[in-house]
Formats: structure tokens, C-alpha cells, sequence
């Protein structure tokens, strides 16, 4: 059995796997194998591939269980895929910029595409990386989009009046849109295995930024829209027959080039459920309660969350503990400080230790212990406000 490979197509996004043959079904190390390439590229590709329907829908149910699309064709003797077959009469509505499904509650881990039939050319297919689509804003802009949320609509992405409502029927419509309605999803999403952030929002199912003023939601949709299109994020494949795409649904984005027509193009999907994505907030929450990790750093507005510990024995300087231990947090309670103040020692805040990209941090009374400070619970869109002490004269009014 020959070795898997995967070659890198791009160093943002993409990558092509060899030495496997998806008829033959993978072992538990082929598939760990397959996972980390998926994790690493965000898509990865298969070529020269002959398998039934019911081997690529085995395949894909090795990373979860499956998605039954509510309006698609179901292939007949695998109704877990769903088929896409494009032409004259039925234009493609894939060619937009989206995430698959993310109007249910728990959107597609990933999904797997087959190429069944090609048009002598055209029908290209570009993926987009949404970690790094994040990291290419500005930090304020990372900073605001952070806490806020979405919302996501079934309807929007298909309409009534379009070609995929229609051919599904008028009942097998109405079903579909009364079992979705719509679901909020935060902007930015934290990946469940790598911890990535990245955008969540899309054209094709991303109708509105909650708590936000529709010129305000719309203008800032627009932008993210865009940005999301530079190709420095892209990866495009130019299909083969008896080609595949697996990818991670959960980080990127992919848009399916409407360049062929009246040529016919017919692909079936197989498509991986997920878990409800989380927010940078929520998962930074989630670890400092799990772990007692002190230090993690919340992004809201222009203000980081950090978490303060009470300390025992008294803290001391790094090298000046007698028993050289390291202090033990006995409570953790949280506190909001102005970013200019963050990691510069100023109004008692020092940077005591840094460890890869984490940064602890305590806040330090005049006499050395931790501070301590108002009960602060973080929430998402919350505007977060640094502490005051009101004086002695404007108590006593």
C-alpha cells in the first residue's frame, strides 16, 4: 500500500492528498491522517478516485454523521448524498461566496464532493481561508467583530422565487422552511479542534449583524463580504473527473464558478455535521473556568478582560520565591483594563510571564497582593468599561 502524501497547493489554503485509494476503505491511521491534512490545508483534494455513492458516503460518515439536505435530490441508493447537477435548464445557485449550512444550530463539520460528470471546461471551484481572512483586519476591527453575533436565514439563501425552491416543490418548501428558522451564529468563530478564530458570516445565509442598526449591519457585511474575496485567502480547483474535495466547513469559505453553461456539470456531496459554533469569548471562558489558567485575554471593543487571582503565599517577583514555587491561585475573579494599559506596567498592571502566545498577568495592589476587584461576567457585544473608585466627597452625595 503506498504511503499518503499531501502536497501543498497554496501556504494559505489547499492541498492535494496521493497514495490513497478512497474505494479501499481507510484505516483509523489513514483517516487520523486525512483529519490532520484537513486541519492543516482547510481543503484538501483527491484525484483519480472510483467509488459508488455508497463508499463516498461511508467515507464521509467516518467524521461524523451526515447532513440530509432539505430541498436537494437525494442520490437514490445513498439518500444521504445530494446531487448537483447544473445545466441550461438548471442553473447553478452556488456561485457566491458561502458556508455551507449554517442555518441550523450545529452547521457541517465538512463536506465531501465528487465530480460524477465535467464540462469540457469551466466549473471551477475557489475556497477561501477564513482564519486567515480574520487575521488580515485590523486589530481594532478584530477586537469589535468578536463579540458580536449574526443572524443566519434559511430563506435568504433560498428564496422562493429561485431555482432550487422551485424545483423542490411547493410543500417540500414550506416543510423545509418552517423546520429552519432562523438561528444566530457569532461573527467570529473559534475552530472546536484548533482553536483558529475565524470569520463566520456569509452572503449566501448571513442576513443581519444583531444589536446593530441596519445601515450599520449592512455596511459592515458588505465589507467583510469583500474582504473575504482577496485572493491572497484562495485556493481555486480546476476539477478532473472522478476528482474529490473534503473541506473544513467550519473555516472556510467556497464559491462554484458559473463559466459553463449550456455545458452540464453533476457532482454529489456528502456533507458532515458539526457542533454550535463558539465565539473567542465563549471558548476563552470555557478554558479559564476548565483549566484556572490566570491571564486569558478577552477581545471586546478596546478593553482586554483579564482574569486576576488571589494569590497564596503572597506573590513575589520571578526568581525571588524562597521555596520556588510557582503561586497557586486560590480565586479568580475578573476585571476589565484599557488596552493602552495592557503588558506596559502602568496603574499596577505587569506582564509577569509569557508562555508561546499566552500572556498571564496580575494586577497588583500597593502592597503587593493580587487586586481585587468587582465581579465582572463577560458578554458577547458587551461594552466592557475599566474600573473606578468613586472619591470620598462624591460618595458621601
Amino acid at each position: 500500500m503506498a504511503r499518503m502524501s499531501v502536497v501543498t497547493l497554496t501556504h494559505t489554503i489547499g492541498g492535494l492528498v496521493q497514495g490513497i485509494d478512497l474505494a479501499q476503505p481507510p484505516g483509523d491511521e489513514q483517516i487520523a491522517a486525512i483529519r490532520a491534512a484537513i486541519l492543516r490545508h482547510k481543503v484538501i483534494f483527491f484525484e483519480d478516485q472510483h467509488i459508488t455513492a455508497t463508499q463516498q458516503r461511508d467515507f464521509a460518515a467516518r467524521f461524523g454523521a451526515l447532513h440530509t439536505h432539505p430541498l436537494y435530490p437525494g442520490v437514490s441508493e445513498a439518500p444521504e448524498l445530494f446531487i448537483l447537477d447544473n445545466h441550461a435548464g438548471n442553473p447553478t445557485d452556488n456561485d457566491a461566496w458561502h458556508t455551507d449550512v449554517t442555518f441550523i444550530e450545529t452547521p457541517p463539520l465538512g463536506a465531501v464532493l465528487y465530480a460524477k460528470l465535467l464540462p469540457e471546461d469551466g466549473g471551477d471551484t475557489l475556497w477561501s481561508n477564513m482564519q486567515a481572512a480574520y487575521e488580515g483586519l485590523s486589530r481594532p476591527m478584530q477586537n469589535f467583530l468578536c463579540g458580536l453575533d449574526a443572524v443566519h436565514d434559511f430563506a435568504r439563501g433560498f428564496p422562493a422565487k429561485r431555482g432550487v425552491a422551485q424545483a423542490a416543490g411547493e410543500q417540500k418548501y414550506a416543510k423545509a422552511l418552517d423546520d429552519h428558522p432562523p438561528v444566530i451564529h457569532p461573527v467570529v468563530r473559534t475552530h472546536p479542534e484548533t482553536g483558529a478564530d475565524g470569520l463566520f458570516v456569509n452572503y449566501g445565509f448571513t442576513a443581519r449583524i444583531k444589536g446593530l442598526k441596519r445601515a450599520e449591519s449592512e455596511a459592515l457585511l458588505t465589507m467583510l463580504f469583500q474582504h473575504i474575496q482577496k485572493p491572497e485567502y484562495q485556493v481555486r480547483w480546476r476539477w478532473k473527473p472522478n476528482s474529490v474535495a473534503f473541506w473544513d466547513n467550519r473555516i472556510t469559505q467556497h464559491y462554484a464558478v458559473n463559466d459553463y453553461l449550456p455545458h452540464r456539470r453533476v457532482m454529489h456531496r456528502a456533507t458532515i455535521l458539526g457542533d454550535r459554533p463558539f465565539s473567542p469569548l465563549a471558548h476563552a471562558a470555557a478554558r479559564q473556568a476548565s483549566s484556572g489558567i490566570v491571564g486569558s485575554k478577552f477581545c471586546t471593543a478596546n478593553f482586554f478582560f483579564l482574569f486576576v487571582a488571589d494569590i497564596a503565599p503572597p506573590f513575589t517577583e520571578a526568581g525571588k520565591n524562597p521555596a520556588n514555587r510557582a503561586p497557586k491561585p486560590r480565586r479568580v475573579r475578573a476585571s476589565c483594563i484599557p488596552s493602552q494599559l495592557w503588558g506596559f506596567g502602568r496603574n499596577g498592571v505587569s506582564t509577569d510571564s509569557v508562555q508561546g502566545e499566552k500572556r498571564f498577568f496580575f494586577v497588583k495592589s500597593a502592597a503587593g497582593r493580587a487586586g481585587n476587584f468587582r465581579q465582572a461576567t463577560p458578554r458577547p457585544g458587551a461594552s466592557c468599561r475599566p474600573e473606578r473608585r468613586r472619591s470620598a466627597g462624591r460618595a458621601a452625595r
